[in-house]
């Protein structure tokens, strides 16, 4: 019937509409269950009504059946923050794209992206909210940390910027300060480019020469159209080795150049130059080549008046000893005889008069007095010209006098020689008695000693003599002048023979005369001459104020084969000189030099020619003395009174 298929049809249509109902709500289900967004539906107060897997993934739910029914509001880091969030949502109906931070249910703080939906009853009321949510903490939190790492380099900038300038004030600082010092400098510094142009001049060079204003060195300083021809500083360029040379700059004054490499900021190659005005030092060193040419004359005629000196008093004491020699001829062959026979005859007059005995006794009295005038007239004859002078070996007339102090005086001296010394000068070996004789004298009366000690050699053609004591000894410098043969008697007619003394002696602590002089008259020197073309053999330059010791050195050091003797100089001054010009292998240098001293003129040597050997002499071992020549530059330190032998290892190094 018609009705029955009415509700056929409607039975039919309610049955497809159903499927279709369950197929759109599986359709969604499947949708809402597998969409990759959190999605979930709550209440206004925040129960949550529906989740999906997402989302209870999002918030460490197990499964959405196990968020399903909690608080939506658990999951807000500040509950607070729901209520803004409902007004404006009822306001405006949905929220789109907005992010936001909340926390999983471990307390884990997360980002998410949010879009909200409202959804109201007629009569506008809100009863439901549905919302899709995304993850993006990572992104959120890679965003906070490139912000606070831009706001940290900003910090970093804004602290760079100021450190560099503060730097920058401070290198301009220093820079300037850097100009001031160079404006300062007692010399010109100047920066030359390839092309002959002056980039940088200090105020000295500009003072000196004015400013250059672009042009070239050579045309604005000698108005030339081309370089000079004598200019050293561009061979800097070409070997790149620094370069040293003087120039007569345009003001006519003298200059010591010193060109060194460069370069430019930029890398470009520049030459650094530096010019001393050496114009005073220049005419100071032409006013000590003048004084010291006149030294040199000086020192030529003093010696030959030295020499005219030494042959007079070789002469005075040659007639001294003439004159002694016929006193004692004439004690001895004269008034010996005479007083001889006188005691004869007073012999033949006593035996008159035996029977008188007053007379008798006065002649016993002539007789006594006779015979003490004859034994001081044998005395008086042997002081004045022993015999023993006579003698080939000086030690042996050493020896006699020895005896002669000791037999008179008490006083034990004991004489010590290197070989045999023979004295050719007659006049020199009765010098040399007279001073001994004088000076072991002095010992008896002021050393109050037992003992003393006589040392003699000879090197060459000098005899070297000590007399020595551990007695009272006294301060040299108090020396006062003395009568007759005095020791400052002693001391001038040593030096008029062309030799030396030198006393060392100390209150308590003993005395040593130490005596150099030259048997007979003392030949010219050769103060240098040009090297030896044996180049096998040391070259030695002797540096001694006393020629007679210099002359000894050099007749001892010749006797060597592998030594040869090239100069010597009686002053400091001399002997750095000698040094520069011979360039010896050794120098002997004596501490006590005049004009300069040893320490001095050995530290100047050392500074020209380092490889050469300094032998310091002396008479002292005195340990200030010693380092002083040590830090001057001496590799060793012997005494004049050495062996010879230890000298020689010295030389030899």
């Amino acid at each position: 019937s018609v009705v029955g298929e009415k509700m056929r049809r409607t039975r039919t249509r309610e049955r497809r509409q159903g499927h279709a109902l369950r197929e759109s709500e599986e359709c969604y289900h499947r949708l809402f269950e597998d969409d990759l967004s959190g999605d979930y539906i709550s209440t206004p107060e925040g129960r949550i009504l529906l989740c999906n897997p997402a989302f209870a993934e999002m918030f460490g739910f197990s499964s959405a059946q196990e968020a399903i029914g909690t608080s939506i509001l658990d999951l807000y880091p500040d509950p607070g923050e729901r209520e803004p969030l409902l007004e404006r949502l009822k306001q405006e109906g949905k929220i789109g794209h907005f992010g936001v931070w909340r926390k999983r249910r471990d307390g884990e703080p997360i980002h998410i992206v949010e879009n909200l939906v409202g959804h109201f009853n007629d009569q506008g009321q809100l009863y439901e909210i549905k919302g899709y949510l995304f993850e993006d903490t990572d992104r959120k939190r890679a965003e906070e940390a490139l912000r606070e790492a831009r706001d940290e380099l900003e910090i970093r900038v804004q602290e760079r910027t100021v450190e560099l300038r503060k730097t920058m004030d401070l290198v301009q600082a220093e820079r300037q300060r850097f100009q001031n010092l160079l404006d300062q400098l007692p010399a010109y510094l100047v920066l030359l480019s390839p092309d002959f142009r002056v980039p940088f001049a200090n105020r000295f060079f500009e003072q000196r020469f004015g400013k250059c204003e672009g042009r070239r060195c050579y045309e604005y300083l000698f108005q030339r159209p081309e370089p000079c021809e004598n200019c050293k500083a561009y061979n800097v360029l070409e070997t790149n080795v620094p370069q040293h040379w003087e120039w007569i700059g345009p003001d006519g004054r003298d200059y010591e150049i010193y060109d060194f490499p460069f370069t430019d900021a930029d890398g470009s190659p520049l030459i650094m130059e530096v010019g001393l005005d050496i114009t005073e030092r220049k005419n100071a060193e032409a006013e000590l080549q003048r004084l010291n040419d006149e030294l040199k004359r000086r020192t030529v005629e003093l010696k030959h008046r030295a020499r005219q000196l030494q042959k007079l008093t070789l002469d005075m004491s040659e007639a001294e000893d003439r004159e002694r020699k016929r006193l004692a001829e004439i004690l001895h062959d004269d008034l010996q005889q005479v007083l001889a026979s006188a005691k004869f005859h007073l012999s033949l007059m006593r035996n008159g008069v035996r029977d008188d005995p007053a007379l008798h006794d006065v002649g016993d009295q002539i007789d006594q007095m006779l015979r003490d005038a004859i034994a001081k007239s044998r005395s008086l004859s042997h002081e004045l010209s022993p015999a023993v002078l006579h003698h080939d070996n000086f030690e042996e007339t050493l020896e006699w006098l020895a005896n002669q102090v000791q037999a008179k005086h008490g006083l034990v001296v004991h004489v010590h020689t290197h070989d045999q010394v023979s004295v050719e000068s007659e006049t020199t070996k009765a010098f040399l008695y007279k001073v001994t004789q004088e000076l072991l004298f002095n010992v008896v009366k002021h050393a109050r000693v037992n003992e003393a000690r006589i040392q003699v050699r000879r090197l060459g053609r000098c005899i070297y003599l000590s007399i020595s004591d551990q007695g009272r000894g006294f301060d040299p410098e108090e020396l006062g002048q003395t009568a007759g043969f005095g020791l400052l008697s002693i001391h001038e007619r040593i030096e008029l023979l062309g030799g030396c003394m030198k006393i060392k002696s100390a209150k308590d602590k003993g005395s040593m005369f130490l005596i150099a002089v030259p048997d007979g008259e003392v030949e010219p020197e050769l103060t240098g001459r040009a090297p030896s073309a044996d180049t096998d053999r040391l070259r030695v330059l002797l540096a001694d104020d006393h020629e007679i010791v210099r002359e000894g050195l050099a007749l001892l050091l010749n006797e060597e084969s592998a030594v040869e003797v090239i100069g010597g100089a009686p002053n400091g001054l001399e002997a750095v000189d000698l040094a520069d010009r011979l360039k010896p292998h050794v120098v002997i240098m004596y501490v006590s030099m005049p004009l300069m001293s040893g320490d001095e003129a050995t530290r100047r040597i050392k500074q020209h020619l380092p490889s050469t050997r300094v032998v310091a002499l002396s008479m002292s071992e005195d340990p200030d003395t010693v380092k002083r020549m040590h830090a001057a530059g001496a590799e060793a330190y012997v005494l004049k009174t050495a062996p010879s032998e230890e000298l020689l290892a010295a030389i030899r190094g």
